[in-house]
């Protein structure tokens, strides 16, 4: 059986800090490895949980508190004052975050190494540029990338990744990096030639014990209903779904789910009623909320600019809902998204969203069909990838 020690960070609901689509990920792939791979062993070092140790089913959670932290390295100072210096040495101003956040990850890491002795570490994301060095040379490193983020105009500075993406492509010491879709995969080539390392494409999972078929509420409604299920923010979209909406406010009912701030927040709702439009802002909601709503819901619409995967498509259409998204979507390109279940808009635009909504009523999907459309992407079975290329390095 391999050890393999999962370095992240995990999500609200389980106690750690983030709300993200990526915390999220993380976290479920972990369980899914701990609990359904008989070959292999998983822990995680969850940086945002504050407490020393957690576990759900097989899986290790280890977490960090600031006791037995300051202990940890006062036991062991002259080996953290050689960490305090090569972070110092590795320091960026590239990696946005400060000196001290490093140095803390970079002692965690080192700290649970020595308690695990793992066979393998499995980083996330670019954040794996200030760790790798940590790793005994005895241990193999495997990296999945879920987003090419020098191709995201949305991000601020977002060139500034460039760097930290082309050292991951050409590192000697990784051993794969494994790309959440062939979209991902295929801008790290164009951008930085082939990977040294072994490369893989092993999608996202979705939670299919939670998320399925969900029978329609027939009551008596005009109206269109749409839903957008996605953290509150310019590059979701809701903004430019609301714009869109102005033309046609008398057809459609516009439900918002997902996190954000509390400017943002009321600015939709200010303009939801400046254009008269039905709309209901949810918020954070659980799982089970998120499918009773769905039964309500004609479309979930997500405009947005730039995706690494697009796990909120995945989860409304196997609640039966089809989706509205841009054709440059990569789920698009898995043709997990197609015309059986979406409908496709030009781009992010205001311009092609009420191209779109113009003739929205002119379009039936089956929702029991388009339930059936996904295909088997739970996470019990992208674990067994992941097991698969873990036992084959």
């Amino acid at each position: 059986m391999k050890k393999v020690l999962v370095f992240g960070h995990i999500p609200k609901w389980f106690g750690g800090k983030q709300s993200s689509g990526l915390s999220n990920g993380m976290y479920q792939l972990a369980f899914n490895m701990a609990n359904s791979c008989n070959n292999l062993n998983i822990s995680f070092i969850a940086t945002d949980l504050h407490k020393a140790i957690s576990s759900e089913g097989k899986l290790k959670i280890f977490g960090w508190e600031k006791k037995t932290l300051i202990s940890y390295i006062l036991g062991h100072l002259i080996a953290s004052i050689g960490v305090f210096f090569n972070t110092w040495t590795i320091y960026s101003k590239i990696y946005n975050i400060s000196i001290f956040n490093i140095f803390i990850k970079r002692i965690l890491l080192k700290k649970y190494i020595s308690l695990v002795k793992p066979d393998l570490v499995h980083f996330h994301g670019v954040n794996s540029c200030y760790l790798v060095d940590i790793v005994p040379k005895n241990v193999k490193i495997i990296v999945t990338m879920h987003h090419c983020l020098v191709n995201d105009n949305s991000i601020k500075n977002n060139v500034k990744y460039r760097k930290l993406e082309e050292k991951i492509s050409k590192s000697k010491r990784i051993n794969a990096i494994l790309f959440i879709t062939n979209q991902v995969k295929d801008e790290f080539n164009a951008l930085y030639g082939s990977t040294i390392p072994r490369s893989e494409v092993i999608l996202q999972g979705y939670e299919q014990e939670k998320y399925y078929y969900i029978e329609k509420n027939n009551s008596k409604n005009d109206k269109i209903t749409l839903c957008t299920v996605g953290s509150i923010a310019e590059r979701k979209g809701q903004m430019r779904v609301m714009e869109a909406l102005k033309a046609s406010n008398s057809k459609y009912n516009y439900i918002c789910i997902g996190g954000g701030d509390k400017k943002t927040i009321e600015e939709l709702e200010i303009k939801a009623k400046k254009y008269n439009i039905v709309f209901e802002y949810k918020g954070i909601i659980e799982t089970e909320k998120i499918r009773e709503t769905m039964a309500f819901v004609d479309f979930m619409i997500l405009p947005s600019i730039k995706e690494g995967f697009g796990l909120t498509y995945v989860e409304s259409i196997a609640c039966g809902v089809p989706v509205i998204a841009p054709k440059n979507t990569p789920l698009a390109k898995e043709n997990i998204l197609n015309k059986s279940n979406s409908l496709f808009i030009e781009n992010e635009s205001v311009e092609a969203i009420k191209t779109c909504l113009a003739d929205l009523n002119l379009y039936k999907f089956n929702s029991k069909s388009v339930s059936q459309s996904i295909p088997n992407i739970g996470w019990k079975n992208i674990a067994k990838e992941y097991e698969k290329l873990i036992l084959s390095l």
